[in-house]
C-alpha cells in the first residue's frame, strides 16, 4: 500500500494554508501521531479514613496537536511571516487536508521552533532548508463541521473528496432547516446542541423530538422591538433577537412551563433521522447546528 501523496502533508491555520507559508507537515520518522481522544480528567475524592478513592466520572479538558513541519526553500520574508502568524496569541481554525469536513478552534502553545541550514551567496537572497515543530491546543476539545452536507461549496471542489466522504458521514444534499417538522440526521460523534429561531408573533407552544426531549411554553409575549426569539440548547436560554439577528438582552425563560433543554444524539444512518417538531402558530424560521466530532 502506497503512502498518500497529498493528504497528511497540508493543513491550514486561521485561514493560512501551509503550502502558502512554504511549509509542509511531515511524519516523525515513518509514522504520524494522532491522539484519538481529548485529554480527560477524572473526578475523584479520597475515601475518608481509608484506602482508595471514589470515582465520580470524568470530563474532557483539551486536545493537543504537535505538528512536525519541514521546508526546503523558505525565504527571509516567509520566515518573518511565520513569526507573525504563529506569534499571534489568538484562537483560529485548524483544518487538516485529509479531514476537511471538520475544524478545531486552537491556539499556538509552547514555543514554535525551527531548525535549518541557510544557503545563499553574499548579496543574494538567503534560502532556508530544515524542519520544526508547532504545537496547537484546542481548549474546546472537539471539532465542529465545516459544512452540513457534501455538496457544500467549500467541499465540492476538493480532489480528495472520495477519501474522506464516508468517514464524514455527511449527507449528499443540504438538510432542511425550516418548517414545523424538520428531519435531523446527526452525523457527528457526539450529541449536538441546536438553536431554533422563530419570528414574532408566530412562536411555539412546544418543541420536541420523539424519544429525545421536550420543551413546553405558555404564550410567549414579545418584549420591546424583538423580531425573533432564539431557543439555545447550549446556554439553556431563550433570547430575543433584533432584525439583524443580534441579541437584544431580553430573556424569555420565564415562559417555560415544562420539559428540559435537550441535545440531538448521534445517529448511525440517515434512516435514523428524528424530526425536530414545533407546535404552535408557526414553524421554525431557522434551525442552526454543527456536527461535533472527536
Amino acid at each position: 500500500m502506497g503512502v498518500l501523496g497529498g493528504d497528511f502533508i497540508g493543513f491550514s491555520f486561521d485561514g493560512h494554508h501551509s503550502s502558502d507559508l512554504g511549509i509542509m507537515r511531515v511524519s516523525d520518522g515513518s509514522r504520524y501521531a494522532d491522539y484519538l481522544l481529548p485529554t480527560s480528567q477524572d473526578l475523584t475524592v479520597q475515601v475518608p479514613g481509608g484506602d482508595g478513592t471514589y470515582y465520580f466520572g470524568s470530563y474532557d479538558t483539551s486536545k493537543v496537536f504537535s505538528i512536525s513541519i519541514a521546508f526546503d526553500s523558505l525565504k527571509e520574508e516567509q520566515i518573518s511571516n511565520l513569526r507573525k502568524i504563529f506569534g499571534e496569541k489568538k484562537i483560529g481554525k485548524l483544518i487538516f487536508d485529509e479531514m476537511p469536513y471538520k475544524y478545531y478552534m486552537v491556539k499556538i502553545t509552547g514555543q514554535p521552533q525551527l531548525k535549518y541550514i541557510c544557503f545563499g551567496k553574499t548579496g543574494q537572497e538567503r534560502i532556508y532548508k530544515g524542519e520544526g515543530t508547532i504545537q496547537f491546543t484546542a481548549y474546546y476539545p472537539y471539532a465542529k463541521s465545516t459544512a452540513l452536507f457534501l455538496g457544500a461549496t467549500n467541499l465540492t471542489s476538493l480532489e480528495n473528496k472520495d477519501e474522506w466522504a464516508a468517514a464524514s458521514r455527511l449527507p449528499q444534499t443540504a438538510p432542511t432547516l425550516t418548517g414545523s417538522s424538520i428531519p435531523v440526521y446527526n452525523v457527528g460523534d457526539l450529541p449536538m446542541d441546536w438553536r431554533a429561531r422563530y419570528i414574532f408573533p408566530n412562536v411555539p407552544t412546544d418543541i420536541y423530538m420523539d424519544g429525545v426531549g421536550m420543551l413546553k411554553f405558555s404564550a410567549i409575549a414579545k418584549q420591546g422591538s424583538d423580531e425573533f426569539i432564539e431557543v439555545n440548547s447550549k446556554t439553556n436560554l431563550i433570547e430575543g433577537l433584533d432584525t439583524n439577528g443580534e441579541k437584544t438582552g431580553n430573556i424569555y425563560n420565564k415562559f417555560m412551563t415544562g420539559g428540559t433543554f435537550f441535545k440531538i444524539p448521534p445517529m448511525a444512518s440517515e434512516s435514523e433521522k428524528k424530526n425536530f417538531i414545533s407546535v404552535g402558530t408557526s414553524s421554525c424560521w431557522k434551525l442552526l447546528y454543527d456536527y461535533i466530532y472527536y
